[in-house]
């Protein structure tokens, strides 16, 4: 067996990718593991855990891999490096952006029997169940039957086109609709 400790990044792509050199992607994966764990503790505290980082890091290192340009100027080394770090830039950015819920904005479903989740304690239940209520009543109250008609129409998913369908208004006047009974149910709560 060669000792490919001594060959250059390029010529071990080279044979990654020509002859599919195990012992060329172990002596790859060997070195840039080291850089990706170095990349991924260069973050410090972030929302993804150091492991996962390192681990978007190697998935960076092997589309480097398949895709580097043997022809081009830049050496490996620095074109894997942007890579990994891309690919921890991407991961960072998908955790940070996901829409992340408050819990005291969720509202428990009740299963037949009418019982809430017991994840709540009985007065979360109560208070939810009762703001649930209150929120119906004010549908009921101040919003006109046309208004009604549509936001519980948008509540169930349904898109501006499918709700003047169904409704049989224009997309307009859906969205009319929508923002009257978004200003009068945001005035009635705010009271």
């Amino acid at each position: 067996m060669v000792d490919l400790s001594s060959f250059p990044d390029g010529e071990l792509v080279s044979l990654c990718r020509n002859e599919n050199d195990a012992g060329a992607w172990n002596e790859l994966s060997k070195r840039y593991l080291r850089v990706a764990t170095a990349v991924s503790a260069s973050f410090g505290s972030s929302p993804v855990e150091r492991d996962d980082l390192t681990q978007e890091g190697i998935i960076g290192f092997l589309a480097a891999v398949c895709s580097y340009d043997e022809k081009s100027q830049t050496p490996f080394s620095v074109y894997a490096g942007a890579c990994i770090r891309n690919r921890m830039l991407t991961a960072l950015g998908a955790a940070t952006t996901k829409r992340r819920i408050p819990p005291c904005a969720v509202v428990p479903i009740e299963d037949e029997t009418g019982i809430v989740s017991d994840a709540l304690s009985p007065e979360e239940a109560l208070i939810s169940k009762n703001e649930a209520a209150r929120i119906s009543e004010l549908i009921s109250s101040q919003l006109s039957e046309s208004e009604r008609d549509v936001f519980s129409l948008h509540l169930l998913g349904n898109s501006y086109r499918e709700i003047g369908e169904k409704a049989g208004l224009s997309e307009k006047a859906v969205d009319g609709a929508l923002q009257r009974a978004r200003r009068k149910l945001r005035k009635a709560l705010n009271n």
